[in-house]
């Protein structure tokens, strides 16, 4: 039973919850996004323009090319489950000693903790992305495991893994469409090849050190995207349509699944935010300026989220010409963000809640990200 504490730990190192890897399209949210409540299909910027809205391809004529960006997401709640392992390490290696009351007990401990959303995560690009003058090419990855310990037979601890790896290549372009009376119409479009490999697996604790013998199944799959942006002087509106033709994703299978066992679901649902920026006039030389107000609301066709949960507002402003600060409201929850540009590096920080049910209150997960850039005009 020994073998019981690597699973906790390895549970705290990289367990998502299933609103983070919901089997759908890749989108990679920057930390400058999250630190401004999750707004930006309106809002110019290089990774807004990548996977929120291509129009915003059409704005910037600078070049970013980006040699590096990871992104690390903790959970409050993994702090707290790290906790719980370093004040019982001796229940975890003496569970053989325990008798059986003394186990149930320490298991039903156990199970509270660990039911609570954990999450630690890891998004990145590379090897190269060039962003700018109207296209985009680039190479991004993701990797995400759902996981969930639960009660199982004669109180055993069940756990249970559903990993998903994504790398996906990006090109994309964006333009003015045409000039409007109300502003100078932009369109943009990206084309997505998806590379998946899913793993699921159910262990209950004895078992798990066959954990090596998971199935794995990869896939792939064409997607698109695609933009609209209007920009009327300091403001612009924007939306974005993604994966809107439905690809399902051609996995590859080399044998029949054992029983009980299914292949993983490859459809990609479509999906739409719209949204709205300002970029104030407000400056105080050597103090502030870049100051930008922005929201949107995702999914508005959906019934999947109540629409209080849809909702982000954002801020953001430059301090002394250095220094970013960002806050906003995040289905209902605060979120904040700082960031610096140093030469070729950028370092980011935000800190935002969310809710993992369908409305706010249901399922809070409160999650801080850190963010490291290398490249040119970044």
């Amino acid at each position: 039973m020994r073998k019981l504490a690597p699973i906790f730990v390895a549970a705290l190192a990289i367990s998502l919850t299933t609103a983070h890897a919901q089997r759908n399209g890749f989108v990679f949210r920057s930390t400058r996004m999250i630190g401004m409540g999750g707004t930006g299909v309106a809002l110019p910027g290089p990774d807004n323009a990548v996977f929120l809205n291509p129009a915003l391809l059409g704005l910037s004529e600078d070049r970013q090319i980006r040699l590096l960006e990871a992104q690390i997401l903790v959970n409050e709640n993994t702090f707290r489950q790290y906790g719980f392992y370093q004040d019982h390490r001796d229940q975890f290696e003496d569970l053989d000693q325990m008798t059986d009351p003394e186990r149930n007990r320490f298991y039903n401990e156990m199970l509270e903790v660990a039911r609570d959303a954990t999450v630690f995560g890891l998004n990145g690009s590379a090897p190269l992305s060039v962003v700018g003058g109207g296209y985009s090419v680039g190479v991004y990855e993701r990797a995400v495991l759902n996981y969930e310990l639960r009660e199982g037979a004669s109180s055993i601890p069940l756990m249970r893994a559903d990993a998903v790896a994504d790398g996906q290549i990006v090109v994309g372009f964006g333009c003015k469409l045409l000039a409007l009376p109300l502003g100078d119409l932009y369109f943009g479009a990206n084309g997505k090849y998806l590379y998946r490999a899913v793993v699921s697996e159910t262990k209950s604790a004895p078992a798990v050190d066959t954990i090596d013998d998971m199935r794995v199944y990869r896939g792939w799959a064409l997607a698109f995207d695609m933009g609209l942006a209007v920009v009327s002087g300091r403001w612009s509106v924007g939306a974005g349509f993604y994966d809107f033709n439905w690809p399902e994703i051609s996995w590859t299978v080399n044998d029949d699944p054992p029983d009980g066992l299914h292949i993983p679901d490859g459809t990609i649902g479509g999906s739409m935010r719209l949204g709205a920026a300002y970029q104030a006039a407000l400056s105080v030389p050597g103090l502030i300026d870049r100051v930008k107000f922005a929201f949107d609301f995702e999914s508005p066709l959906s019934d999947r989220m109540g629409t209080l949960a849809k909702i982000s507002l954002g801020s953001e402003a430059r301090f002394a010409g250095l220094v970013m600060l960002r806050a906003g409201i995040h289905q209902g929850y605060p979120a904040a963000g700082v960031g610096m540009r140093l030469n070729v590096v950028k370092l980011e920080y935000a800190f935002s809640g969310e809710t993992l049910g369908r409305h706010p209150g249901q399922l809070d997960s409160w999650n801080h990200y850190v963010s490291v850039g290398l490249g040119w005009g970044i």
